[in-house]
């Protein structure tokens, strides 16, 4: 079944002229190694790097003047990985030290990244409830994840608890649907 659905993507793939993300991966990877590099860079910058393939990484070093490849700066959030299984940081960083091993002459060290934990977007309110559903995620997950801090306040404080009462959380969101219109957040379906 999934031979046959692979092959049923792959003739749909080539019947409306379309790539997946891999296909335009590979293609990019092929055309480096052939050396087709037009323009090397000194600086790249990568957010949501959470969602990074090897492939995609490796693209990215082959990019880099080859003494920068070492000094890449990439940022991203393991709470918002769109790959299935999740995060994993010592498998994204064993993929790291791999890949700049092999395309750098240099003893490479991978430091451990740095936990940003203060937000200067999100009033505090906001914070303080994403805090309480972190704090039970990590329950559940058994993963330990920092308080979040808040530099922005609106401009009417209030404090927002969800608690296991249904009510609450219903009165809790109502709360935050009444503040001024500039102030107000999506609701979205549970698997969004």
């Amino acid at each position: 079944n999934l031979n046959d659905c692979f092959e049923s993507y792959q003739k749909w793939l080539i019947d409306e002229d379309f790539y997946d993300d891999m296909d335009l991966a590979c293609a990019a990877w092929k055309r480096l190694e052939a050396g087709h590099n037009i323009f090397e860079f000194d600086e790249i910058y990568l957010d949501e790097a959470q969602d990074l393939t090897d492939l995609e990484f490796r693209i990215l070093l082959m990019l880099l003047k080859t003494e920068r490849r070492k000094y890449a700066i990439l940022a991203g959030d393991p709470l918002q990985t769109i790959n299935p299984t999740g995060f994993d940081w010592p498998r994204i960083k064993d993929m790291m030290y791999n890949t700049l091993g092999s395309l750098t002459e240099n003893n490479v060290t991978i430091d451990d990244p740095m936990t940003l934990t203060r937000n200067y977007r999100t009033p505090i309110e906001m914070v303080h409830m994403g805090n309480i559903l972190l704090d039970k995620r990590a329950y559940y997950m058994r993963e330990k994840i920092p308080q979040q801090s808040s530099s922005k306040t609106t401009e009417k404080p209030t404090v927002i608890e969800i608690g296991s009462d249904k009510k609450d959380e219903i009165e809790a969101i109502a709360r935050l649907l009444q503040q001024p219109s500039d102030k107000k957040f999506i609701i979205t379906y549970t698997v969004d």
